[in-house]
């Protein structure tokens, strides 16, 4: 878990033109009916675009901003510490750990919480993890920037799973129909190669294994 520190207006990068305009920002402040003392979640907080509209109806609460991609943590921090009068905490880490984060904060509860699941585009065309199949990247597929050994990766699911393990992503998450094909394709080729490394490798194999 990692926190942001608060910044000084004085010295918080002008981003209020962000790169990632969130749909239905107003709808949804007014839907979640924010009052001036409440305690807010945002749950994914992204760059802040959700989050610094919230801000707007919070004088006298607190905004707690959460993602786990650590460079939205990065630039919520800085357009929220920019526009935003309330009390703001961003941190990087994983909505599922919301009790410890609250804890850690001195929160015993929220009023209200936002959840925007999904990608953003900037992830797909900026992030270097593996996420687009129009590029050759790294294939760790995961939002956290630098995983450790332990963390789990695209890269470890294609290189070291059994295949009816993989089957059951695919097909399980995916419905993917022709996942049995494209399993198998992927065991084949790291059995006759060194290893699957990268994001247009995959895409390679997957259009092989679809009719």
């Amino acid at each position: 878990m990692r926190f942001s520190a608060p910044v000084p207006k004085s010295e918080a990068v002008k981003r209020t033109d962000m790169s990632h305009t969130p749909v239905l920002q107003k709808e949804v402040a007014e839907y979640l009916a924010v009052d001036e003392n409440d305690i807010v979640v945002d749950m994914t907080v992204g760059n802040g675009g959700h989050a610094h509209v919230l801000c707007s109806y919070i004088t006298d609460g607190h905004l707690i901003g959460i993602d786990q991609d650590e460079d939205a943590t990065r630039t919520a921090r800085d357009v929220l510490a920019d526009t935003c009068e309330c009390n703001i905490s961003v941190v990087n880490d994983n909505f599922r750990n919301i009790d410890s984060i609250c804890a850690a904060l001195d929160v015993d509860e929220f009023d209200k919480a936002l959840f925007d699941l999904g990608m953003r585009s900037q992830q797909l065309e900026e992030s270097g993890r593996g996420f687009s199949f129009q590029k050759s990247e790294p294939l760790l597929m995961t939002f956290q920037k630098h995983p450790e050994e332990e963390d789990l990766t695209a890269w470890e699911i294609v290189n070291k799973w059994e295949k009816e393990h993989i089957v059951d992503i695919l097909d399980g998450y995916a419905d993917e129909r022709y996942a049995d094909q494209i399993a198998e394709k992927i065991v084949d080729y790291r059995e006759d190669t060194e290893s699957i490394d990268t994001s247009d490798q995959l895409a390679a194999i997957v259009k092989k294994a679809v009719p």
